[in-house]
């Protein structure tokens, strides 16, 4: 076949038309044709239609205009007719009710992760007790310790970021075009949201600086913060060597 030319069957009957372009669009999942509404008529025997759209000229009201395609179809046809505004925030508000449940997952996943990133501090000073208090000893202040488990928290936050950057990329690269095509026909366009990226990573630090300023404050993390005993033979045994 011609790669120049779609051809069209019915009723036993073929015709051939010039391809003109081709364009993304979603509106059907087996795909669309733009043709000649006359041309359409004429083979299909078919003058239902199912969506109109209309250009308004320059100056025209879109509100005015569309109370009086409602008063032309009220006695006719049940229509409902939108303005390119209020068709967007339509469109938009479905977008937003599909992705209600990854906002809570969202949620969800930042709570975890601020009880993963609080554990793990929790972790590593109850490990480096006998460290933290060397440092005490030979001059360390508390806000120097203090400083060096915050910085711990803002790295694992930075490295959470890198890595769950790059696999929600890939994640959504697979979606959009692998999984789109077997459920839907048609593949997404996928483009990386550096904005977001951008914007996301000063707000994961702020989180990850709340959940490691926790430990700080426990008991436990105060009393090794606080590992000063002179007595005791690890210390005196750093200030002998």
């Amino acid at each position: 076949m011609c790669p120049w030319f779609a051809h069209a069957e019915y009723s036993k009957r073929c015709s051939r038309a010039p391809i003109l372009g081709i364009l993304d669009d979603y509106r059907s999942e087996k795909g669309t044709i733009f043709i000649d509404r006359a041309l359409y008529k004429h083979y299909w025997h078919d003058d239902a239609a199912d969506f109109f759209f209309v250009t308004l000229n320059p100056g025209v009201d879109p509100v005015g205009a569309k109370r009086q395609i409602q008063n032309l179809t009220s006695n006719t046809v049940h229509a409902f007719v939108y303005t390119h505004v209020e068709f967007k925030k339509w469109v938009y508000g479905l977008v937003d009710q599909f992705f209600v449940l990854n906002y809570m997952q969202l949620v969800i996943a930042v709570i975890v992760s601020m009880l993963g990133i609080v554990n793990t501090l929790m972790i590593s000073i109850s490990e480096r007790k006998r460290e933290i208090g060397i440092i005490r000893a030979i001059g360390g202040l508390r806000a120097q310790i203090r400083k060096l488990i915050l910085l711990e928290a803002v790295a694992i936050s930075i490295v959470g970021v890198a890595v769950g950057a790059l696999a929600g990329m890939f994640t959504t690269e697979f979606m959009a075009h692998t999984v789109s095509m077997v459920l839907a026909g048609y593949a997404v366009p996928f483009y990386i949201p550096w904005t977001l990226i951008l914007i996301s990573l000063p707000i994961v630090i702020i989180i990850a600086l709340l959940a490691g300023w926790c430990p700080l404050n426990m008991p436990s993390a105060i009393k090794s913060a606080r590992q000063l005993d002179m007595n005791s033979p690890s210390s005196r045994g750093v200030l002998v060597l």
